[in-house]
């Protein structure tokens, strides 16, 4: 079986069947947690595993994946926690999922030093038919670890006829989670 790195696009691009897209520098690892914004009475909860030699239906992957519980007023919107430790043929099917890895001020991050990494993935939102594209950054928030989350919704993931589409669970933009 065919090793590719996941930070070597070159190669992870070229999806050769039954390879595998091993991270071999546990770049994954370093995101796995339990992490929590609070503002207010609005609460977003977000729990990250690895998962190795996921299989995509095409080849073999490690892949950050994850969960999320979000809060309003204290009213749950949304939990998808519960899914975590469900086994699904392909895990990208979680609600979180990511191996995409980003160097520097590559895809917008000005605040980025160059050797910096961070994470490229994806969000679903099941209530709204939603998909989103995320950045994670590791960051340090008052000496605690912390992830800052970047979110842009991409539109729905399905539309059946006539649907008035529900609005996704939480608004674009950058939120600050304290790990827990």
């Amino acid at each position: 079986m065919p090793i590719f790195d996941i930070e070597d696009l070159t190669n992870v691009l070229k999806e050769i069947p039954n390879s595998y897209h091993k991270d071999t520098k546990k770049q994954l690892e370093a995101y796995e947690g339990t992490y929590v914004y609070t503002n207010g009475t609005t609460v977003l909860k977000i729990v990250l595993q690895k998962k190795k030699e996921s299989y995509n239906r095409i080849y073999f992957e490690d892949l950050l994946i994850g969960e999320y519980q979000y809060i309003e007023n204290g009213v749950e919107i949304v939990n998808t926690l519960n899914k975590l430790n469900t086994y699904y043929e392909d895990q990208s099917d979680h609600s979180i999922s990511s191996n995409h890895i980003l160097t520097g001020k590559e895809m917008g991050c000005s605040d980025c030093s160059l050797n910096e990494k961070r994470l490229k993935g994806g969000l679903k939102d099941y209530n709204s038919h939603s998909a989103a594209d995320i950045q994670l950054r590791r960051v340090t928030v008052n000496g605690k670890a912390a992830i800052a989350l970047s979110l842009y919704w991409i539109g729905p993931v399905a539309r059946k006829e006539g649907e008035v589409l529900k609005q996704p669970f939480i608004a674009p933009g950058t939120y600050t989670l304290i790990k827990q």
